[in-house]
């Protein structure tokens, strides 16, 4: 507040705005230019902060006072914002009613806010902040003469839609909605999975119209990139045996048809062993005596026991099913993929060490490409893992000690943000009874926490695990199942271990901005015409990554397109994220098909498919877009990045000034905007950066916001 007391010239309409909210909540749009030069004049420089807001201003109305002088009204949440950026929205290009105004369509939303019993939002947003200056904040307009109060948004009915322009869906009533573009819901996430949100429950295949809307006829799909979570599984521990929940599952019935290669060293050929496993256990606390381990039930089955956290049955049919849907899409609908895979040059294929990781992209792959699509000279595919001290396709609290400090302190702050909230005593209060007994005080169990034993993240586990299979056997009591335990579950565990990623830069940087740069590098290097360092042949086509659900959620929260705080729930079974790359035909022309030899700067690959890609020239690979020169910023013109989250496509706060998106679509970021918003948490040393600052605090005082 201090920088405002003496705003900049042209900026005292911004005196009023406060910059302290907990959640910063930025509004950008193509026409807040005016207003972001503001806050620039204001804060100094495009790099410096106003009380932790980074790198654009805060916008917050400042609530009502008391007759002290004291706040006592809580701070408008991000929904309470949102519904008045979408009253705006809702008066683009004239899709108002005749003779509505934003300020007139709020006090009709106050007025049945009222009639409801629920309150009215026009105190909280508009009491000390009026809507002139609200409107002229968000516009970077005044308002007309002789309405003083409400405002219609600036239009040019005559200019039509560009050709290829995403048109955005209408409500029932006629007006725009962009939050609901085309027919898919934007920045409302997972709200599909409310009823069984541990797994995916896809929605149908994209329709003509919305293909027509999503990939528009002036762009071309160059590049996907997909990071999936394994399919469902067994718990990772064994908990609630006191409630009856079995240890051993029945659902992996790949334990009886095991393959292993054998090499015959008097030959040096390789056969195949075809084998089972079977697990064995103790015959109890008091004898070492071991006995196989049968899954509950009559008959005692001691064949397709699964072993903790292994990918289930159901697991593999819906990471196949993931894979049946790519199809559908990549080369049904859009012809982007080859109808049969004679090579696999164009692909690139990587998974974390774990197995059920592994597995799960197998049998995406199998669905992309089932029985009778692959040539009969393919040769085997090639899948890249990492060491597990190499491995950043997860959020790596093994390898990193700096992220494993800040994620602990992120977990001490969500204990004492939760632990005596009003969300634990709901869960303390169906699920306590099933808790082990407490060390302490036998006579009572163990109160639930963040970070209690079991801690709640684990509760939540088996949770998930147990709604997502089907079998009596292995479910918990109902309790465990209660709609409002398992949205309380959630947004506490979400806080606890994702809120870095919404806080921190240098959480972000060494959680997930190694992954993120390589998959903006891949993007990068295909604009620029630079084979990928999997093939020496092909540019990159198509990248499937088996990941898991950190994975994802540190990817949606590290780039800001979670939503409004408290709406992002945990990633479900077989989620995915696509990173697509799209060319403006207009302005790059088709790819040719023969590769011609290039000599490339140092650490470049050695070819090029690209003719613009100059002979010699420096390749851009991971390096910031501030060292770019002119000619190398041109080679990433007529680009452009779209991300979906299980078919949701997500906007990126970074991505919404003008001149930073195509046309009218916030979800079509410019290639030269993702990148600088990837730039920004891209270590330059991973493995050394996961070594400095261990004696630095672990929290920023203020949050830096992500997606910018």
């Amino acid at each position: 507040m201090d920088a405002l007391s003496n705003p900049a010239p042209g900026c005292s309409q911004f005196a009023p705005i406060l910059y302290d909210h907990p959640d910063p909540y930025c509004i950008l749009s193509a026409s807040h230019a005016r207003m972001e030069r503001c806050c620039k004049d204001v804060a100094g420089s495009k790099a410096a902060t106003i009380d932790g807001c980074y790198p654009w201003c805060s916008i917050m109305p400042q609530l009502p006072a008391n007759s002290s002088g004291a706040n006592t009204s809580p701070p408008p949440t991000g929904d309470t914002i949102n519904l008045f950026y979408q009253c705006l929205i809702d008066g683009e290009d004239g899709a108002l009613p005749e003779g509505m105004s934003c300020s007139t369509t709020m006090q009709k939303r106050e007025d049945n806010a009222a009639s409801s019993g629920k309150g009215g939002l026009k105190s909280k947003l508009l009491a000390s902040l009026g809507a002139t200056v609200m409107v002229a904040l968000l516009y970077g307009q005044s308002p007309p003469p002789g309405d003083p109060t409400g405002f219609r948004p600036r239009q040019d009915a005559a200019r039509p839609p560009a050709r290829g322009a995403l048109q955005h869906a209408r409500k029932p009533d006629g007006r725009l909605d962009r939050f609901n573009t085309p027919s898919i819901r934007i920045g409302h996430l997972n709200k599909e999975h409310k009823k069984k949100n541990m797994s995916v429950e896809p929605r149908p295949a994209y329709t003509a119209d919305e293909l027509a809307r999503l990939y528009p006829s002036p762009l071309r799909l160059q590049q996907v990139q997909v990071l999936m979570r394994h399919g469902e599984r067994t718990p990772v521990g064994n908990r609630f045996g006191n409630v009856g929940l079995p240890e051993f599952w029945p659902y992996c019935s790949q334990a009886s048809r095991m393959v292993s290669a054998v090499l015959d060293p008097a030959s040096s050929t390789w056969t195949t062993l075809d084998w089972r496993r079977r697990l064995e256990t103790f015959t109890g606390h008091d004898s070492q005596t071991p006995k196989l381990a049968a899954a509950a039930g009559p008959g005692g089955q001691v064949d397709n026991i699964c072993e903790l956290g292994q990918l289930t049955d159901k697991g593999r049919e819906t990471t196949t099913a993931l894979g049946t849907r790519l199809r559908r899409l990549y080369v049904d609908q859009l012809g982007f993929l080859p109808t049969t895979l004679s090579s696999t040059e164009h692909l690139y294929l990587r998974t974390t060490p774990m197995p059920r990781a592994m597995e799960s992209m197998q049998q995406a792959l199998h669905g992309l490409y089932p029985p009778g699509t692959r040539s009969e000279t393919l040769p085997p595919v090639a899948i890249h893992t990492r060491h597990w001290g190499d491995d950043t396709l997860l959020p790596n609290t093994g390898s990193c000690k700096r992220f494993a400090a800040m994620m602990r302190a992120f977990g001490r702050r969500a204990a004492e943000r939760w632990d005596e909230s009003p969300e634990m005593d709901r869960i303390n209060a169906k699920l306590r009874r099933y808790m082990p007994a407490d060390p302490a005080n036998p006579k009572q169990t163990l109160k639930i926490g963040v970070a209690s034993h079991p801690a709640l993240v684990g509760i939540m586990d088996t949770m998930a695990t147990t709604r997502a299979h089907d079998g009596p056997a292995t479910k918990l009591p109902k309790d465990f199942y209660d709609a409002q335990v398992t949205a309380d579950a959630i947004r506490v565990v979400v806080d606890e271990w994702f809120a870095g990623f919404r806080e921190s830069s240098e959480y972000r940087t060494l959680g997930i901005g190694a992954l993120l740069a390589d998959v903006t590098e891949r993007m990068v290097g295909s604009a620029e015409g630079v084979l990928p360092h999997s093939s020496a042949t092909a540019p990159l086509q198509l990248g499937i990554s088996g990941c898991h659900d950190t994975t994802l959620a540190a990817t949606v929260t590290g780039l800001g397109a979670d939503g409004p705080e408290g709406s992002f729930r945990w990633p479900p079974f077989t989620s995915h994220v696509a990173v697509e790359l799209l060319r403006d035909e207009r302005v790059v022309g088709a790819p040719p098909s023969t590769h011609a030899a290039a000599g490339a700067g140092a650490g470049a690959a050695s070819t090029s498919w690209l003719p613009r890609m100059l002979g010699g020239a420096q390749r851009i690979g991971r390096r910031p877009t501030y060292e770019l020169t002119s000619a190398e910023k041109e080679r990433l013109r007529g680009y452009y990045v779209r991300v979906r989250y299980n078919d949701e496509p997500l906007r990126i706060p970074g991505c919404r000034p003008a001149g930073k998106h195509y046309e009218d679509d916030e979800t079509l970021c410019t290639l030269a905007a993702f990148k600088s918003i990837v730039d920004r948490i891209t270590p330059t040393d991973w493995k050394a950066q996961c070594g400095m600052n261990l004696d630095k605090p672990t929290i920023p005082a203020k949050p830096e916001p992500a997606g910018y």
